[in-house]
């Protein structure tokens, strides 16, 4: 951390246009350098020097996805607020509240999709187009802040994440929709053939 403090220091003062690039880097290292001591406000720090220096939001993206991690380590609201934010600006919209009967149908229409495919083409399915990674780990966040903040939100976020997976192609991220799905599905029926395909797509996913 002290060797890129020293780093930062000798930066000219108009580096964010003379070394754009550079200053990414060095402030994004920085962020997860302070973060692992412990430095929480310093990261913060770095951090917002390039969501306000940044030309465009693919160069924000890892210091906003940073920013969200350490939100939510902190328990704070606004790791939820600012995910939704960010994938706002990916074309992602998320509504405030959902109702039961709603989630009901897309939880599903969600299941009669993954019903049409085997177990061996789930396990084939292709990697994800880039463009949509970013959305996928996102999501993710989402995901994990929703497990403690708004429960309720859960299907919701599985199930759009099992959609991008199935028309754009799955990524570790993918991972986290396809097992909350299964715990949806189980939670909601004891019947026998939701739990057997609970178990399909967590073997599939692992």
């Amino acid at each position: 951390q002290s060797y890129l403090n020293n780093a930062l220091t000798l930066l000219p003062k108009n580096h964010w246009s003379s070394n754009y690039e550079f200053s990414l880097r060095l402030f994004f290292l920085s962020a997860k350098a302070a973060y692992s001591c412990g430095n929480i406000e310093k990261a913060y720090d770095s951090l917002k020097e390039i969501l306000k220096e940044g030309r465009c939001l693919e160069d924000k993206l890892d210091a906003y996805c940073l920013y969200v991690t350490i939100l939510t380590s902190e328990g704070r609201i606004e790791a939820w607020t600012t995910c939704c934010e960010v994938l706002s600006k990916l074309n992602e919209t998320i509504p405030d509240s959902v109702d039961v009967r709603m989630m009901g149908a897309m939880v599903k229409q969600t299941g009669e999709m993954l019903g049409k495919i085997s177990f061996d083409n789930l396990l084939e399915m292709q990697e994800l187009d880039s463009v949509f990674h970013h959305t996928l780990k996102f999501y993710t966040q989402l995901i994990i802040i929703a497990f403690w903040k708004k429960p309720q939100m859960t299907p919701l976020i599985a199930c759009r994440m099992i959609k991008l997976s199935l028309d754009h192609g799955v990524c570790k991220d993918s991972i986290f929709g396809f097992v909350q799905y299964a715990a949806v599905i189980c939670h909601q029926s004891k019947e026998v053939k939701y739990i057997r395909e609970a178990c399909r797509i967590g073997k599939a996913v692992m």
